[in-house]
């Protein structure tokens, strides 16, 4: 049963600027982990900005161990939470004469991601690499208490995995956007993230 997090504030995610907020009290923060207690596992979406609420779940989730895939800027979140860490500006780079964008919203596959062995991420996608699609930013700054699973080939962070929990993984791609009426033998199909992380939950 999908559950949707609203923020415990009044929150308007066009206008606030999240560092104008007041901070979480305790009662956001107990009304948030009563919400948090009903889940089996939490996705954290993609978007262009995160929250004081955003970081209290994140946080929750990895110290209880409850599975959570992040996705775009919630793999960003999931880093933050794990590293303390900012996120970095991207600069299109170019490799073997090809520029690579990684802000591509409209195209279906801009980029290709190396998967390492020895991972979740190995383990879930059955390859070592893959093409996806790309429409962010920002990027993961570096590697301390997760482990990167996935780069790009102008060494981008695309993928990485908390190997003291289950399942605490997170992915720079929007496998929401790669899931097809029919299975395609041309590329990955995003459901199989979704299913593993589902399986994980039950």
């Amino acid at each position: 049963i999908p559950l949707l997090i609203l923020p415990t504030q009044g929150i308007d995610y066009e206008l606030d600027r999240p560092s104008n907020l007041e901070r979480l009290n305790d009662d956001n923060k107990n009304d948030l982990i009563e919400i948090l207690k009903k889940c089996d596992g939490i996705v954290m979406p993609g978007g262009s900005k995160w929250y004081e609420y955003d970081e209290f779940i994140s946080k929750y989730v990895v110290d209880n161990d409850i599975p959570v895939l992040g996705i775009c800027a919630g793999m960003q979140l999931l880093s933050k939470t794990l590293n303390n860490n900012r996120v970095d500006g991207i600069d299109n780079t170019v490799l073997n004469d090809t520029i690579i964008n990684h802000n591509q919203p409209k195209v279906e596959y801009v980029h290709s991601v190396k998967i390492k062995e020895d991972t979740y991420m190995h383990d879930i996608v059955k390859s070592s690499e893959i093409n996806v699609n790309s429409r962010h930013k920002y990027h993961v700054p570096n590697e301390l208490s997760f482990l990167s699973s996935a780069n790009s080939l102008d060494g981008l962070i695309e993928a990485i995995e908390y190997r003291d929990n289950k399942f605490t993984i997170g992915v720079q791609w929007h496998p929401e956007r790669m899931c097809f009426s029919e299975r395609r033998e041309d590329t990955l199909d995003g459901r199989y993230i979704f299913e593993h992380f589902v399986n994980m939950c039950k």
